[in-house]
Protein backbone atom coordinates (compact mmCIF):
# COMPACT_ATOMS: atom_id res chain seq x y z
CA UNK A 1 0.00 0.00 0.00
CA UNK A 2 1.61 2.67 -1.22
CA UNK A 3 1.17 6.56 -1.57
CA UNK A 4 1.79 9.20 -4.40
CA UNK A 5 1.34 13.05 -4.74
CA UNK A 6 -1.96 13.80 -6.65
CA UNK A 7 -2.83 17.62 -7.44
CA UNK A 8 -5.06 20.22 -9.66
CA UNK A 9 -5.41 23.41 -9.97
CA UNK A 10 -8.65 26.06 -10.57
CA UNK A 11 -7.28 29.25 -12.96
CA UNK A 12 -8.62 32.11 -9.94
CA UNK A 13 -8.59 32.49 -6.56
CA UNK A 14 -10.83 30.19 -5.55
CA UNK A 15 -13.66 30.46 -2.52
CA UNK A 16 -13.81 27.58 0.03
CA UNK A 17 -17.32 26.39 -1.59
CA UNK A 18 -15.80 26.50 -5.21
CA UNK A 19 -12.66 24.26 -4.06
CA UNK A 20 -15.47 22.10 -3.08
CA UNK A 21 -17.34 21.42 -5.30
CA UNK A 22 -14.08 21.51 -7.70
CA UNK A 23 -12.96 18.70 -5.35
CA UNK A 24 -16.05 16.57 -5.93
CA UNK A 25 -15.84 16.74 -9.62
CA UNK A 26 -12.44 15.92 -9.62
CA UNK A 27 -13.27 12.52 -7.63
CA UNK A 28 -16.31 12.06 -10.17
CA UNK A 29 -13.67 12.64 -13.18
CA UNK A 30 -11.28 9.98 -11.24
CA UNK A 31 -13.78 7.39 -10.90
CA UNK A 32 -14.87 7.56 -14.42
CA UNK A 33 -11.34 7.40 -15.79
CA UNK A 34 -9.82 5.07 -13.34
CA UNK A 35 -12.57 2.93 -11.98
CA UNK A 36 -13.34 2.54 -7.98
CA UNK A 37 -10.98 0.02 -7.40
CA UNK A 38 -11.42 -0.44 -3.69
CA UNK A 39 -10.15 2.64 -2.60
CA UNK A 40 -6.72 2.10 -3.60
CA UNK A 41 -7.20 3.98 -7.28
CA UNK A 42 -4.07 6.31 -6.05
CA UNK A 43 -6.31 9.43 -7.24
CA UNK A 44 -9.12 12.12 -5.67
CA UNK A 45 -11.40 8.95 -4.55
CA UNK A 46 -8.86 7.93 -1.97
CA UNK A 47 -9.05 11.09 0.05
CA UNK A 48 -12.51 12.05 1.85
CA UNK A 49 -12.48 16.14 1.65
CA UNK A 50 -10.10 19.40 1.43
CA UNK A 51 -9.14 21.51 3.86
CA UNK A 52 -8.64 25.42 2.14
CA UNK A 53 -5.66 26.88 4.42
CA UNK A 54 -6.27 30.60 2.89
CA UNK A 55 -4.44 32.15 5.81
CA UNK A 56 -0.96 32.37 3.64
CA UNK A 57 -0.63 33.74 -0.14
CA UNK A 58 2.52 31.69 -1.44
CA UNK A 59 4.69 33.34 -3.76
CA UNK A 60 5.71 30.00 -6.09
CA UNK A 61 3.99 27.15 -7.43
CA UNK A 62 6.09 24.88 -5.52
CA UNK A 63 6.06 26.86 -2.45
CA UNK A 64 2.61 26.01 -2.44
CA UNK A 65 2.94 22.22 -3.78
CA UNK A 66 5.34 21.73 -1.05
CA UNK A 67 3.40 23.23 1.70
CA UNK A 68 0.40 20.82 0.43
CA UNK A 69 1.81 17.57 0.78
CA UNK A 70 3.26 18.85 3.78
CA UNK A 71 0.06 19.67 5.72
CA UNK A 72 -2.26 16.72 3.58
CA UNK A 73 -2.94 13.62 5.52
CA UNK A 74 -3.46 10.26 3.40
CA UNK A 75 -6.79 8.83 3.18
CA UNK A 76 -8.20 11.76 5.23
CA UNK A 77 -7.92 15.35 3.28
CA UNK A 78 -6.11 17.03 0.79
CA UNK A 79 -5.12 20.95 0.80
CA UNK A 80 -6.36 23.65 -0.97
CA UNK A 81 -3.95 26.88 -0.71
CA UNK A 82 -3.97 30.34 -3.45
CA UNK A 83 -0.68 31.28 -4.52
CA UNK A 84 0.71 33.71 -6.88
CA UNK A 85 1.36 32.04 -10.38
CA UNK A 86 4.10 34.63 -11.80
CA UNK A 87 7.44 33.77 -13.20
CA UNK A 88 10.76 35.88 -11.74
CA UNK A 89 12.91 37.11 -15.00
CA UNK A 90 16.41 34.91 -14.65
CA UNK A 91 19.52 37.52 -13.60
CA UNK A 92 22.77 37.83 -15.03
CA UNK A 93 23.95 36.49 -11.58
CA UNK A 94 21.72 33.56 -11.97
CA UNK A 95 22.56 32.72 -14.87
CA UNK A 96 26.76 33.00 -14.01
CA UNK A 97 25.82 30.75 -11.06
CA UNK A 98 23.91 28.15 -13.22
CA UNK A 99 27.04 28.27 -15.35
CA UNK A 100 29.89 27.75 -12.94
CA UNK A 101 27.86 24.75 -11.19
CA UNK A 102 27.36 23.32 -14.65
CA UNK A 103 31.67 23.75 -14.91
CA UNK A 104 32.03 22.26 -11.56
CA UNK A 105 29.48 18.93 -11.82
CA UNK A 106 31.74 18.72 -15.16
CA UNK A 107 35.32 18.65 -13.02
CA UNK A 108 33.35 16.38 -10.66
CA UNK A 109 32.56 14.05 -13.36
CA UNK A 110 35.75 13.60 -14.98
CA UNK A 111 37.49 12.68 -11.54
CA UNK A 112 35.39 9.12 -11.99
CA UNK A 113 36.35 8.43 -16.01
CA UNK A 114 39.01 6.34 -16.15
CA UNK A 115 41.37 8.04 -19.27
CA UNK A 116 44.70 5.74 -18.41
CA UNK A 117 44.37 3.22 -20.86
CA UNK A 118 47.45 0.94 -20.23
CA UNK A 119 48.26 -0.74 -16.98
CA UNK A 120 46.45 -2.01 -14.22
CA UNK A 121 44.47 -1.03 -11.38
CA UNK A 122 43.88 -2.77 -8.12
CA UNK A 123 41.60 -2.79 -5.90
CA UNK A 124 41.74 -2.19 -2.11
CA UNK A 125 38.46 -3.73 -1.51
CA UNK A 126 38.58 -7.34 -3.07
CA UNK A 127 42.20 -7.32 -4.41
CA UNK A 128 41.12 -8.01 -8.08
CA UNK A 129 43.60 -6.77 -10.65
CA UNK A 130 41.77 -4.72 -13.48
CA UNK A 131 43.45 -3.71 -16.73
CA UNK A 132 42.70 -0.18 -17.16
CA UNK A 133 42.07 -0.38 -21.11
CA UNK A 134 38.29 -2.57 -19.39
CA UNK A 135 37.22 0.63 -17.13
CA UNK A 136 35.06 3.23 -17.71
CA UNK A 137 34.32 4.68 -14.40
CA UNK A 138 36.87 4.54 -11.27
CA UNK A 139 35.09 1.70 -9.73
CA UNK A 140 35.75 -2.18 -9.42
CA UNK A 141 33.69 -4.27 -12.23
CA UNK A 142 34.06 -7.21 -9.38
CA UNK A 143 32.92 -5.58 -5.90
CA UNK A 144 31.80 -2.07 -6.80
CA UNK A 145 34.33 -0.80 -4.82
CA UNK A 146 35.81 3.16 -5.53
CA UNK A 147 39.32 3.06 -7.34
CA UNK A 148 39.80 6.93 -6.30
CA UNK A 149 43.08 7.84 -5.21
CA UNK A 150 43.14 9.62 -1.67
CA UNK A 151 43.94 13.14 -3.84
CA UNK A 152 41.02 12.53 -5.89
CA UNK A 153 38.76 11.98 -3.13
CA UNK A 154 39.31 14.98 -1.69
CA UNK A 155 39.21 16.86 -4.89
CA UNK A 156 35.99 14.97 -5.19
CA UNK A 157 34.93 16.46 -1.59
CA UNK A 158 36.06 19.88 -2.03
CA UNK A 159 34.05 20.07 -5.44
CA UNK A 160 30.88 18.31 -4.26
CA UNK A 161 31.01 21.33 -1.30
CA UNK A 162 31.29 24.07 -3.28
CA UNK A 163 28.68 23.14 -5.42
CA UNK A 164 26.04 22.49 -2.80
CA UNK A 165 27.51 26.34 -1.49
CA UNK A 166 26.77 27.79 -5.04
CA UNK A 167 23.50 25.50 -5.22
CA UNK A 168 22.36 27.33 -1.55
CA UNK A 169 23.22 30.80 -2.83
CA UNK A 170 21.04 30.50 -6.18
CA UNK A 171 17.99 29.34 -4.13
CA UNK A 172 18.25 32.06 -2.02
CA UNK A 173 18.56 34.82 -5.41
CA UNK A 174 16.01 33.03 -7.01
CA UNK A 175 13.44 33.07 -3.98
CA UNK A 176 14.22 36.89 -3.58
CA UNK A 177 13.36 37.45 -7.41
CA UNK A 178 10.36 35.25 -6.74
CA UNK A 179 9.29 37.50 -3.73
CA UNK A 180 10.16 40.78 -5.88
CA UNK A 181 7.77 39.00 -8.98
CA UNK A 182 5.09 38.25 -6.31
CA UNK A 183 4.74 41.75 -5.22
CA UNK A 184 3.99 43.30 -8.45
CA UNK A 185 1.30 40.27 -9.01
CA UNK A 186 -1.97 41.42 -10.17
CA UNK A 187 -4.99 39.83 -8.88
CA UNK A 188 -5.91 37.88 -11.82
CA UNK A 189 -2.35 35.83 -10.85
CA UNK A 190 -3.52 34.57 -7.67
CA UNK A 191 -4.77 30.62 -8.69
CA UNK A 192 -5.79 27.84 -6.09
CA UNK A 193 -3.98 24.81 -5.67
CA UNK A 194 -5.31 21.16 -4.46
CA UNK A 195 -3.01 18.66 -3.76
CA UNK A 196 -2.34 15.75 -1.40
CA UNK A 197 -1.52 12.01 -1.18
CA UNK A 198 -3.34 9.26 -3.17
CA UNK A 199 -3.44 5.45 -1.80
CA UNK A 200 -2.43 3.23 -4.45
Amino acid sequence: MGASDISFEINKKATEKEVLESFNRQRERDEDENGHQQGYSGDFQTVDTVKCHFDKLFTSYSEAFDYCLEKAEKWCYAVAVHYIDVQAKKTKQEEKLQQKIGDLTKSLREISVVTKQEGFTKCSGCGSKLANKHLRTKNCVVCGNGLLTKSEIKKQTKLNSKIDELKKKLEAIKKVAQEKAAKKAKSKDVKTLIAGWGAH
